[in-house]
C-alpha cells in the first residue's frame, strides 16, 4: 500500500511542479524522457517549496 500512496502522491507532485514551472516560464527539460520511479519525492518536494508551493496541501489529498 504505502508504494502505491507514495506514487500517487509522487505523480501530484510532479503534476503541480509542471504547472508551476510551465507558469513561471521555467524550463522543463529535467522531466523529459523520465519514469515515475526516476523521481526522488523529497527532491520534488524540495523544488515545489522552492517555488513557493505548499507540498502539504498536495500531500493531504494525495491520501
Amino acid at each position: 500500500m504505502t508504494v502505491i500512496k507514495d506514487s500517487k502522491y509522487k505523480k501530484a507532485l510532479l503534476v503541480e511542479l509542471i504547472e508551476v514551472y510551465i507558469s513561471k516560464g521555467h524550463s522543463i527539460h529535467m522531466l523529459v524522457g523520465k519514469d515515475l520511479h526516476d523521481f526522488d519525492r523529497n527532491e520534488l518536494e524540495s523544488k515545489l517549496r522552492t517555488e513557493g508551493v505548499n507540498t502539504d496541501i498536495i500531500k493531504s489529498k494525495s491520501k
